[in-house]
């Protein structure tokens, strides 16, 4: 298998690990409810019994990071980045299938121009 296909996989378990751990994050935060912004929050969120799932969505991001490193290594950058922002769309379907967040037809057509626009930077070869 050659490296551009395996830097390929790479990128998108990056992108699918990453999403999965932003809202995971989200359902914790959800879950928490408003915090302040101080030293008390993380001592806050152990306490509340959701150290395991933060857990999880800390180990999804970092996996997102390493295979991000990995894909960089076998692809341009001017190729990858583009393709991460794909991003953008699997965290708003997330968002809606796991969450229950509405997403309106305005942000719907918004994403849909974010992606097409990234794709348009993707260099063809």
């Amino acid at each position: 298998m050659s490296g551009f296909w395996v830097g390929n996989m790479f990128l998108v378990l990056s992108v699918v690990s990453g999403a999965a751990g932003q809202v995971l994050l989200k359902h914790i935060m959800n879950a928490a409810g408003p915090k302040p912004i101080d030293w008390r929050v993380p001592s806050t969120l152990i306490a509340s019994g959701i150290l395991p799932l933060a857990s999880l969505a800390f180990a999804l991001l970092v996996t997102s990071f390493l295979f991000w490193l990995a894909s960089l290594s076998r692809l341009d950058l001017s190729y990858a980045y583009p393709l991460a922002c794909a991003s953008a769309l699997i965290v708003a379907l997330l968002g809606v299938f796991f969450l229950g967040e509405s997403l309106t037809v305005r942000m719907g057509l918004g994403i849909i121009l974010i992606v097409a626009g990234t794709a348009l930077l993707v260099p063809t070869h």
